[in-house]
């Protein structure tokens, strides 16, 4: 227990420091899931650093899954709260002009900008109630969170991104 925390403490303090743009690398740190990249893109760089870290939402979302699906609810606590603390940055990582050749990005997020940071706000809802469920070792909570999550995500991916090439 004591090293999910230590690890969770050490995910807020690591994302509080990148937004303030402080840091261009991390080495080693982790942001949650086990097989994240240990180099980042500088923050400076707008479309790769967004890539990056919502590719490590992804991941973390897989990764939760796989040992909900397995069971292992204590584990997915702290896949679900590096999502619930990812989803508070995602304003940040999208500021009006950054998209272009290089990013999925539609132009609707700008032009329903409400819209995409409720969207936003619901994934950080989801994954925070995931996140005490999961500490509660509550299946069926849960699994009802878990669902909500990747509606969410779904919903804001078929709105607002485009699709791969």
């Amino acid at each position: 227990m004591r090293g999910i925390v230590s690890r969770v403490v050490r995910g807020v303090l690591i994302s509080v420091s990148v937004m303030a743009g402080g840091l261009h690398s991390l080495g080693g740190l982790s942001f949650g899931h086990e097989n994240h990249p240990t180099q980042m893109p500088d923050p400076q760089q707008t479309v790769a650093f967004r890539t990056y870290l919502m590719e490590n939402v992804g991941a973390n979302a897989k990764e939760m899954k796989g040992k909900i699906d397995a069971g292992k609810l204590e584990e997915a606590k702290m896949n679900a709260a590096a999502i619930a603390l990812h989803s508070t940055r995602i304003a940040a990582l999208f500021p009006e002009g950054s998209s272009g050749d290089s990013s999925r990005a539609k132009e609707e997020i700008w032009q329903h900008w409400d819209a995409f940071l409720a969207s936003a706000t619901e994934l950080g809802t989801e994954a925070n109630a995931l996140t005490v469920a999961a500490g509660e070792n509550n299946a069926t909570s849960v699994k009802e969170h878990m669902q909500k999550m990747f509606g969410t995500c779904k919903s804001c991916h078929d709105q607002f991104r485009k699709p791969e090439e």
